[in-house]
């Protein structure tokens, strides 16, 4: 992977990672509306493969995906030396101490119950600028 500096207009690269595709594209949509360039994909291995070839400021990614979950994902990603400045979120339905520990442990930055507000997402991408 190459650099790590925005897009050419500025805007922070953001992937979006959950198995309920409704829900993908639904934040994906507010991301674009608030000025990101984000991306969905809908189970951990497109998860992997979408971070070489995209190179996001920021991941979205549900920790209950089937086959590869969110914590397999995040735990492979932490060991990328380019994704260091990556903040990697854990979304979840769940709210649970043993949930945010987990994704903790797994290397994600901040935990996130579902579903997310807007005004959340603009602090998100406030924050990885």
């Amino acid at each position: 992977m190459g650099s790590r500096a925005p897009g050419a207009s500025g805007q922070r690269r953001v992937l979006v990672v959950d198995d309920y595709q409704d829900l993908a594209d639904s934040l994906t949509l507010m991301l674009r509306a608030l000025g990101a360039d984000a991306r969905a994909v809908y189970d951990g291995e497109s998860a992997l493969r979408s971070v070489e070839d995209f190179r996001p400021d920021l991941i979205l990614l549900d920790l209950g995906l089937p086959g590869l979950t969110g914590l397999d994902v995040a735990r492979a990603l932490t060991q990328w030396p380019d994704l260091r400045q990556t903040r990697l979120i854990a979304l979840s339905g769940w709210s649970h101490d043993e949930a945010r520990q987990k994704s903790l442990e797994a290397g994600f930055d901040d935990f996130l119950v579902k579903p997310v507000a807007i005004e959340t997402l603009q602090d998100l991408l406030a924050e990885s600028k």
